[in-house]
């Protein structure tokens, strides 16, 4: 699962919305918008036919936090098949309104310190 920006409506589309997509989707899978996502108190979200994530929120920040449930793996880039993307344990979405946001990451859920992804630079 990759976490971007897409146009789910085109590319006429008036702002891109920051979701969650599955790497491998079949016919039930969709882009999930990341702020309409509520915590999995009851069950985990799937994305694909191997791809599900949990979902907590930070009372600190109210940040989204999405897990991705093993086997799935979460990028913040895209995988090639020259080179593989950036693989992280959870991010951590803060709304700060009008389509803007800040992401966080952590690569080993042993050691929560959430770092801020800055998509602009090479990491």
């Amino acid at each position: 699962m990759l976490l971007a920006y897409i146009h789910p409506y085109g590319p006429q589309a008036a702002q891109p919305e920051l979701c969650l997509i599955p790497a491998k989707p079949d016919m039930f899978s969709f882009p999930i918008r990341v702020e309409t996502f509520v915590e999995t108190h009851a069950a985990v979200y799937r994305l694909g036919p191997i791809e599900g994530v949990r979902v907590k929120t930070d009372k600190s920040d109210r940040g989204i936090i999405l897990e991705p449930v093993p086997p799935s793996k979460m990028y913040l880039t895209p995988s090639q098949p020259d080179r593989p993307g950036f693989c992280v344990a959870a991010a951590k979405i803060v709304v700060l309104g009008d389509h803007k946001y800040e992401t966080f990451y952590i690569t080993d859920l042993r050691e929560p310190t959430w770092k801020k992804w800055f998509p602009n630079e090479y990491q």
